[in-house]
């Protein structure tokens, strides 16, 4: 069942007549806001009929221009200057409902015994869009599409017919909208401008002169395309347009209008988005996908087993393994273990599919210096200081100040036991009258308790390398080297936070002189004081907890 007629065009009388209609000979192009519709009608009747008339004529361009079914109806028009009046028949669409068209201009003119009328409207191309689609979803027994072949049927012409490629193409002729037809009755001789439009191909403009030679014109439209600009929020991502890979976004495709594609954006760590758009004049020229970030996933195996007893926080959570975190973002990552500094870092890794592996290395630090933990401890170079040496030569003492190496030690502490076990070298020496005495290297061995984490309290047993100058008796130099039998007693003081200790020694060795020459009443007695400071830490070997 049809509709009833939805759309009627009104007649009005310029207040203006006779003022001409030169404007009405051409139609201005269609703008971004408005389409527009010109028509220029003649009657030899009256004022009134070709008002009436010109009124009619862009009804029919609408119609035309949607495909719509036609009905028609016939009324009287009066001309009010003569009295006299004519009978018209109207044609009206079916189906079409008008909004924001409106008229824009009207005149009227005379020329001789013809009345001339010409009027202008202008339809809002928003409007149009949506009466369109509206049009298209309307069931077929509402909009019927124009079968009838149309054309002036006032002037000598010929009829042209169309073969078009799409069927749907719009045909114009000097500007006029003839629709979506394939015969036009009668076209007035001479040359003409034809235009075919469709909204997916592009447009033929050429010549038409009437008549032709086989009253036929055959056209394909080519295809229009539209380039397009697709970007993705990551800029990693990878673009598929129909599972195409096309490059890292931003792109830019091209497709054919009226075509519908899938475009996809990708990228390692993210979720993929995906869009399915119909290409065509209206549509958007920049197309954005969002992507969401997946969490990477952290794995702390490998670290844990660098770092056995060690407990892992991640954002303040402890985690066994395994735990994921937010990319491209800083994390407060903390470690723990009794016995030791806490080690406070931040850690962060751009968005990946693939499991991160934490492969930071740390110097742990004990909150008890490695030198007073208990265990076997290697000192390679292990310290430097200063000592202390006087001598009794001649029965007079001799004293000096020198410098001391502690070359290489092994020491144990164990609870309560101290042990230590070195390889020294003492740069000193005193002399007197002729008579010196130098040292150099000694080992000696300490053995003790300790009071506290902090302090070993040792005895001392060693031997020393002595260099030994004699004033010449008789002509004989008594001058050469010994190693001779030192004793004494040491005192260790463990720093509290770094791997170093300081050590405080004295000790006294009895030189026999007697054995090639007299001097004195007694063996020469030589004494030493040392003060090092040892590290503990570069050198240090741990082969025991």
């Amino acid at each position: 069942m049809k509709r009833s007629v939805l759309f009627c065009l009104g007649i009005f009388l310029s207040g203006n007549a006779f003022a001409g209609c030169d404007w009405a000979t051409t139609t201005p192009k269609d703008d971004a806001n408005y389409k527009y519709f010109v028509a220029r009608v003649y009657s030899q009747n009256n004022m009134s009929d070709a008002q009436a008339k010109a009124e009619q004529e862009i009804n029919n361009q609408i119609c035309r221009l949607f495909g719509a079914e036609t009905v028609t109806s016939t009324e009287y028009y009066s001309d009010t200057t003569t009295a006299t009046g004519t009978s018209r028949t109207n044609e009206r669409c079916v189906g079409v409902r008008l909004q924001q068209f409106t008229k824009e201009k009207s005149d009227t003119e005379r020329s001789g015994g013809e009345y001339i009328a010409c009027v202008k409207y202008k339809y809002a191309q928003s409007a149009y869009k949506a009466e369109a689609k509206r049009i298209a979803k309307t069931p077929n027994d509402v909009i019927v599409g124009l079968n009838e072949s149309i054309g002036d049927t006032n002037c000598p012409g010929a009829p042209v017919e169309f073969a078009i490629k799409p069927q749907d193409a719009l045909i114009f002729i000097d500007g006029e909208p003839y629709g979506k037809v394939s015969l036009i009755k009668n076209v007035c001789r001479g040359k003409h401008k034809l235009r075919i439009t469709h909204d997916n191909y592009e447009s033929v403009e050429e010549d038409l002169i009437v008549p032709l030679a086989n009253g036929k014109i055959t056209k394909t439209l080519k295809r229009a395309t539209k380039t397009i600009t697709i970007k993705a929020s990551d800029p990693r991502a990878t673009i598929k347009v129909n599972n195409k890979n096309i490059g890292k976004t931003p792109v830019k495709y091209t497709s054919n209008l009226g075509d519908t594609i899938k475009i996809e954006a990708s990228a390692d760590g993210a979720i993929s988005a995906a869009r399915t758009l119909l290409i065509d004049k209206y549509s958007d020229d920049k197309i954005v996908l969002d992507l969401d970030t997946k969490p990477v996933k952290l794995d702390f195996s490998g670290w844990k087993q660098q770092y056995p007893g060690w407990t892992i926080y991640v954002d303040g959570t402890k985690i066994d393994t395994y735990t994921k975190i937010s990319p491209n973002e800083s994390h407060d990552v903390k470690f723990t273990r009794d016995g030791f500094r806490t080690i406070r870092d931040t850690y962060s890794h751009s968005p990946t599919d693939k499991v991160v592996y934490f492969d930071k290395t740390y110097n742990t630090v004990p909150t008890k210096s490695m030198s007073r933990q208990n265990g076997l401890n290697l000192d390679l170079l292990s310290g430097i200081g200063g000592n202390y040496i006087s001598a009794n030569i001649n029965n007079k003492t001799s004293s000096a100040i020198g410098l001391s190496f502690d070359a290489l030690a092994l020491r144990v502490r164990k609870d309560a036991f101290y042990s230590r076990i070195g390889l020294n070298y003492d740069l000193s020496s005193v002399s007197n009258n002729g008579f010196k005495i130098s040292k150099g290297f000694n080992t000696d061995v300490n053995l003790g308790v300790n009071f506290s984490d902090y302090i070993s309290v040792f005895g001392i047993l060693g031997y020393e390398k002595l260099d030994i100058t004699r004033p010449q008796i008789n002509n004989k130099d008594f001058s050469g080297s010994t190693w001779d039998f030192y004793q004494g007693v040491g005192l260790e003081y463990n720093m509290q936070s770094w791997p170093c200790s300081i050590r405080l020694k004295y000790t006294t060795a009895s030189v026999d002189l007697y054995k090639d020459f007299y001097i004195g009443d007694k063996n020469t007695r030589i004494h030493n004081i040392g003060l090092s400071f040892n590290i503990n830490w570069f050198g240090l070997v741990r082969m025991m907890r």
